[in-house]
């Protein structure tokens, strides 16, 4: 499960855009009139004519999307192609939106999620792996990528099979766009995936910071009262909630980490599963992810302000988790050591199984064992190294001391 990391301080070249991306922005530039518009206005308009919804369920929305707009047209660097991307991928959450809230007002008794387990820590830290064998468990349940993109749809089987062709079909564009990224984090239609799909329905958008250089929405997020977006949350799970009642939810999103009051709030009896790994291995990787997903998207990106990013912003999530930790106590979290998970993932699951209370049988056992083998037959080389990003280890260490 490690990945291979190469600590020298050589600036291996940041991934590009493909060379027909390059192209199509070229003759996009000089079409007068045709870089897309990222305007409050147009998204609005274009997520009420998709939705056939026009019912926002209040204003909590606006601040959020405003600031949101206001960095990535300020410092986003998005080339056409990024900001035709960047805004197709607004407009279908915000869709989205409209239709959740639609089916909240139609809907009566929808089940409340109960006893959630919420696996966080930050990015790169097994989180990933922990979440799809979590998902395998006879009494768990994982929220699907084919379910988190259109949450309303996912609730109706007879729309099972569309929403899975179209989700793969989406994957399949993404890989031609940006094959470097399935290196890094390869996302399939039928796994499980992270809640960060549902937060974009509130606004609530890391995606942003990830395709984008636009970083002080980012900072801006900590400083918000994210507990709607929480509540929203726990609303869609709700309304996607189809099947056996006694399936405990099992959710991954490491920004969780930089939010524990908010989730906790929201959730009062979950177990929060907090993954642990060496800073000086979590934070190049990250930034790896970052480079490859905005590559396509982005003019420039910088390798070592995104370095500085991502090491400042992962010490403000420890260092918001230890708060809240500290202030609630230690019963609703469980540490888990990526060394340990990578050496025997399954002794890992029984664990979490133990505090969470879930049981794991025997044809668990096995089903998740042929999950690993697949799982590692299919897995690709993400290669990187922290002087990419000028991530020294004494930087790292003190900054973590």
């Amino acid at each position: 499960m490690s990945e291979p990391t190469n600590t020298s301080t050589s600036r291996e070249p940041i991934v590009q855009a493909r060379r027909p991306i390059r192209l199509l922005n070229r003759l996009w530039r000089i079409v007068p009139g045709a870089v897309p518009d990222l305007s409050l206005e147009k998204l609005v308009h274009l997520a009420e004519r998709r939705s056939g919804c026009s019912d926002w369920a209040g204003g909590e929305l606006w601040p959020f999307l405003e600031r949101l707009l206001e960095d990535v047209e300020s410092h986003g660097r998005l080339t056409p192609f990024g900001r035709y991307a960047f805004r197709t991928n607004l407009v279908e959450h915000l869709g989205a939106r409209l239709e959740v809230v639609r089916a909240l007002k139609q809907g009566a008794n929808l089940p409340s999620v109960q006893r959630p387990v919420f696996v966080t820590g930050l990015y790169r830290t097994g989180t990933t792996l922990l979440h799809h064998l979590m998902g395998g468990l006879e009494n768990a349940r994982t929220p699907y990528y084919w379910q988190l993109r259109d949450p309303v749809q996912a609730a109706r089987p007879e729309t099972h099979k569309h929403l899975i062709r179209k989700t793969a079909v989406h994957r399949g564009l993404h890989r031609i766009i940006a094959p470097s990224f399935e290196d890094a984090h390869e996302i399939r239609a039928e796994d499980p995936e992270e809640c960060l799909f549902l937060f974009e329905n509130a606004g609530v958008s890391t995606m942003t910071f990830f395709l984008t250089e636009a970083k002080s929405y980012a900072w801006w997020l900590l400083e918000q009262d994210l507990r709607p977006a929480y509540r929203l949350f726990a609303q869609q799970l709700s309304v996607m909630q189809a099947g056996p009642t006694d399936q405990r939810w099992v959710l991954k999103w490491p920004y969780h980490l930089w939010h524990l009051d908010a989730l906790l709030e929201t959730f009062p009896d979950a177990l929060v599963v907090h993954c642990h790994r060496r800073p000086q291995e979590a934070i190049p990787s990250v930034c790896s992810l970052a480079a490859r997903a905005r590559a396509p998207f982005c003019s420039t990106v910088d390798p070592v302000e995104l370095g500085r990013f991502w090491l400042n912003y992962s010490a403000a999530g420890l260092a918001r988790a230890r708060t809240v930790r500290e202030r609630v106590g230690e019963s609703a979290f469980l540490d888990i050591d990526y060394e340990e998970l990578a050496a025997d993932p399954l002794s890992v699951v029984a664990t979490i199984c133990e505090h969470a209370q879930l049981e794991m049988t025997s044809d668990d056992h096995e089903r998740l064992g042929e999950h690993l083998a697949t799982r590692r037959a299919r897995r690709r080389a993400h290669t990187y190294s922290a002087g990419q990003f000028d991530l020294g280890d004494k930087l790292v260490q003190s900054t973590f001391a």
